[in-house]
């Protein structure tokens, strides 16, 4: 009650109406560029750059995320992108980054609105030049995959147990108001519409070998890549002193104390 008193009180009281000069309607802004937009990019540009990053803080783990563009700006992105970048988190990262090498969580990730691809690593007792070195094989792996017919076009049960996996990511569980309304919101701006997102759940389903092989593709060629990485003092130093790499790293002030504890 108290709310909808609020609201009420907003809307009749000092929501702003002139009825003898109404507002021009507002521009859609998905073929017109916001006002905003260019001084926010030019801004971003600056305050988020692309380079290697890595923060520096008393751990025995390490957090190692490496990404990438696949897609250019403008270029369609299938569904099926999503359905890869599935089998990868629970195939090869599952496999060979937590079961086999120690880490405590392993992910791929692709974004369908930018086309970025990411992998992630969570509390992973690796040094990080070897959990960034596992992740160059993703890529080899599912071509690995089809070249062992693993993924097969006579024999698709990997690629049918990714599309289920990917579906039920997308449907999840029924979302609280609150998450609808924000779920709603998002989609406005993203300009999704009911259709968009059915022919994307349609891509989804229709997803084939050939989609493994184009997404593997593009994950070797990716464009404006960097990692970023929590890791100890140490390790960062163990690192540039074997690969020669050298990131921007923020120093905690306590980052050369005791290791006992984890993040």
């Amino acid at each position: 009650d108290a709310a909808m008193e609020i609201a009420e009180d907003f809307l009749v009281n000092k929501l702003p109406v002139d009825l003898g000069n109404p507002a021009p309607p507002t521009p859609d802004f998905r073929s017109v560029e916001h006002p905003w937009v260019a001084p926010a990019r030019e801004e971003m540009k600056g305050a988020f750059s692309s380079q290697d990053e890595g923060i520096a803080v008393p751990t025995q783990v390490a957090y190692v995320a490496e990404g990438g563009r696949m897609y250019d700006v403008g270029e369609d992105v299938s569904g099926s992108a999503s359905v890869v970048s599935h089998y990868l988190s629970t195939g090869y990262m599952w496999d060979v980054i937590r079961a086999k090498n120690g880490a405590y969580g392993a992910y791929s990730k692709f974004s369908s609105v930018d086309g970025v691809g990411t992998f992630f690593t969570y509390r992973d007792p690796n040094t990080p030049d070897t959990t960034l070195g596992l992740f160059n094989g993703a890529a080899q792996s599912v071509l690995d995959d089809v070249e062992s017919s693993a993924l097969t076009r006579d024999n698709n049960a990997a690629i049918t147990t990714a599309i289920i996996g990917t579906i039920g990511g997308l449907d999840g569980s029924a979302l609280s108001p609150r998450a609808a309304g924000w779920e709603a919101l998002i989609r406005h701006l993203y300009g999704e519409s009911t259709i968009s997102r059915q022919r994307h759940r349609n891509e989804i389903l229709k997803t084939t070998v050939d989609d493994f092989i184009d997404y593997a593709q593009r994950v070797k060629s990716w464009r404006d890549q960097s990692i970023a990485i929590v890791a100890s003092l140490s390790a960062f130093n163990e690192m540039k002193s074997r690969t020669g790499q050298e990131l921007s790293v923020l120093v905690q002030a306590n980052a050369e104390e005791d290791q006992s504890g984890e993040l």
